[in-house]
């Protein structure tokens, strides 16, 4: 645990500095160094964690560990981190409809009407998934344990239908658009290999979450946006 008298006691240039460090985030690294005056923007649908969620993530998490003790004491995965994707300051799971993008404060208020302009016409939908995937972030520093969309769900025309439309929001700002849809519930940082071996564990020793996974939907009402420390919501009729 650090000295907080110590911390407190450290240079301004220091703090910043330290604050980059990887170790600081838990093996998190920034894609995009820290610049004053950015306002971190991430539209997506929130899912509410259900009582199904919970206990899918216990299972996910023992079965995690288990696979992380047993591959340490080889030396193999000394320095990987296991964590949740539900915390205290986000007690949800999030499906991504744009890449986290950056935006000055003088453009906040014309990218949330642009946006509300372009999904009002959307309509609420039921969503439901497949199984699990994995896969690596863009730097190749975290892999993700995920839900995978169902694709002959509800779900797909119309989140298609969303993610053209932030799409193009995001194409009129010159922002970057999305790639893929998906709802993280773990993830970790190197190497992929843990998040394959409890995919692989979880479809041999626990056939019935992933029955449990095809007959799960969840109704779609709204899509929310988190620009900073500020959440908006954008109800779909």
């Amino acid at each position: 645990m650090r000295n907080k008298k110590a911390l407190n006691l450290q240079s301004r240039s220091k703090r910043k500095r330290k604050s980059t460090e990887s170790t600081d985030h838990q093996g998190r690294v920034r894609s995009i160094p820290h610049k004053e005056g950015d306002w971190a923007t991430f539209v997506f649908i929130k899912i509410p964690v259900s009582n199904e969620i919970r206990k899918w993530l216990g299972v996910l998490e023992r079965q995690s560990n288990k696979i992380y003790c047993q591959e340490n004491k080889s030396g193999d995965l000394s320095k990987t981190y296991i964590q949740s994707c539900i915390s205290v300051s986000k007690p949800y799971l999030s499906l991504s409809l744009s890449r986290t993008v950056y935006l000055k404060w003088a453009h906040i208020e014309r990218f949330k009407i642009m946006l509300a302009e372009s999904i009002q016409s959307s309509k609420s939908f039921d969503l439901s998934f497949s199984g699990l995937v994995t896969f690596e972030n863009e730097e190749k520093t975290r892999s993700f344990l995920s839900l995978d969309v169902h694709p002959n769900s509800l779900g797909p025309p119309a989140l298609h239908s969303l993610l053209n439309k932030v799409d193009a929001v995001m194409k009129k700002l010159q922002l970057s658009t999305f790639y893929q849809f998906h709802v993280s519930l773990l993830w970790t940082t190197p190497p992929e290999k843990l998040t394959e071996a409890l995919c692989q564990r979880i479809q041999a020793d626990h056939p019935e979450l992933l029955l449990e996974l095809a007959e799960f939907e969840i109704p779609v009402g709204q899509v929310s946006c988190k620009i900073g420390k500020r959440m908006v919501g954008f109800p779909l009729k």
